[in-house]
Order: structure tokens, then C-alpha cells, then sequence
């Protein structure tokens, strides 16, 4: 039993590193604009969630 859940171990390690190849080969089709316009997309996430304020209320008092 012990085995079987090792293989699995290997099996499910393997998947990700080939998932990870695809998506860099996937990357490296890419042109130089469509990055450059997916980095600025990143960005602007970056410093939204950056400059955002979570606030907290408490919802006794609201009744």
C-alpha cells in the first residue's frame, strides 16, 4: 500500500513539472507585445491590491 501511494507521490510531481514546460513553451510564443500588454495588466493588479484598504464591520452593531 505504502508503494502505490509513493507512485502516486511521483505521478502527481511529474504532471506539474510537465504543466510547467507546457506553460513556459506556451510563454516563449508569445510576441513581445501580447508580454509586454500581459505585465501591464499584472501591474495594474499589483498596485491596486497594493494601495487597497480592508475594513472590518461588525455586524451586531448594524442591527
Amino acid at each position: 500500500m505504502a508503494e502505490k501511494n509513493k507512485n502516486i507521490l511521483q505521478e502527481s510531481d511529474s504532471s506539474y513539472e510537465q504543466a510547467e514546460i507546457n506553460l513556459l513553451r506556451d510563454a516563449l510564443k508569445r510576441s513581445h507585445k501580447e508580454r509586454f500588454l500581459m505585465l501591464t495588466q499584472f501591474y495594474k493588479t499589483q498596485q491596486t491590491l497594493k494601495n487597497a484598504r480592508i475594513t472590518h464591520h461588525n455586524t451586531e452593531n448594524s442591527k
